[in-house]
């Protein structure tokens, strides 16, 4: 029995896929002789984090802000309604994400905005820096403010307390909130140290940092060359009367009376390190 296989016949269809044959069809994922198919290809989104330090800074804004909802509790939406209600700018829930998350920063327009929605300082929200004062100044200033955290430590030395720097993995020291441990007669302190800037004849201007709650606040003020008045600036004292800057808040006292006052509320004024803590109003 003779089999016909030249082009077009009946065999050759059967055996020819391309011209309507019946081989087994393919199942998914297992191609012939039963291999596994090669996978399609699949585009997976990779998200670029460009500035991971301003997502941490507009999160603090809002996390210090009375009336920002809480992450994942509608805190995207608020901003777009409010970039909407209040500074009629239409932005997306999306833009705003990809501000959280660092994958993008808002343009200098909308850092303006955001900065007086959230009521912190624009420079430090956009580049975390203090506000009025350049590269050099702050390089000048931090110098300086090393140097009362080390006249505070030497005058806990002489009084026969204990003082310590943080270590270079203590997070509180690398965040800034913490200049100086100090064991004093038994009482352990840990210690935030705030150089007063004159802004006036008379009046001063302490920076102290968000979660001046779990420290002791050591105002320093130079009177002199060879003088500084010392200041405790308890936390209750420091929330009536602060300005909240965003990741750190400014307080203005005024030399007053022999002392130093804001309004009607005197601050304590610190005369010996070689006891507890103990203050002069």
């Amino acid at each position: 029995m003779s089999l016909d296989l030249s082009p077009g016949s009946t065999a050759d269809k059967r055996n020819n896929p391309i011209c309507g044959g019946h081989m087994s069809p393919k199942k998914d994922g297992v191609g012939r002789r039963g291999k596994p198919s090669k996978p399609q290809g699949t585009v997976v989104e990779t998200r670029v984090i460009r500035d991971a330090a301003f997502a941490e800074r507009i999160t603090i804004a809002c996390d210090g802000h009375p009336h920002v909802p809480t992450m994942n509790r509608g805190r995207l939406t608020w901003v777009k309604d409010q970039f909407g209600e209040r500074f009629k700018m239409k932005i997306s829930v999306e833009t705003v994400r990809k501000w959280f998350s660092g994958e993008a920063r808002p343009r200098p327009d909308k850092m303006n905005l955001l900065a007086q929605l959230l009521e912190v300082d624009e420079a430090w929200l956009s580049l975390g820096i203090t506000p009025d004062m350049n590269p050099s100044e702050k390089k000048v200033r931090n110098a300086v403010a090393s140097g009362a955290v080390n006249v505070v430590a030497g005058f806990i030395q002489i009084g026969g307390g204990h003082p310590a720097f943080p270590t270079a993995v203590d997070k509180r020291g690398k965040d800034g909130l913490v200049d100086l441990y100090a064991v004093i007669k038994g009482a352990q302190y840990a210690f935030h140290v705030s150089l007063a800037q004159e802004v006036s004849k008379g009046v001063y201007r302490f920076v102290v940092p968000r979660g001046y709650e779990e420290v002791t606040v050591l105002g320093v003020i130079p009177t002199t060359p060879l003088r500084c008045d010392f200041l405790e600036m308890p936390a209750d004292l420091i929330r009536k009367h602060e300005e909240r800057k965003g990741g750190y808040s400014e307080v203005e006292v005024q030399a007053k009376d022999a002392g130093y006052a804001s309004g009607r509320d005197r601050w304590p004024r610190i005369t010996r390190f070689d006891t507890r803590l103990s203050a002069e109003a």
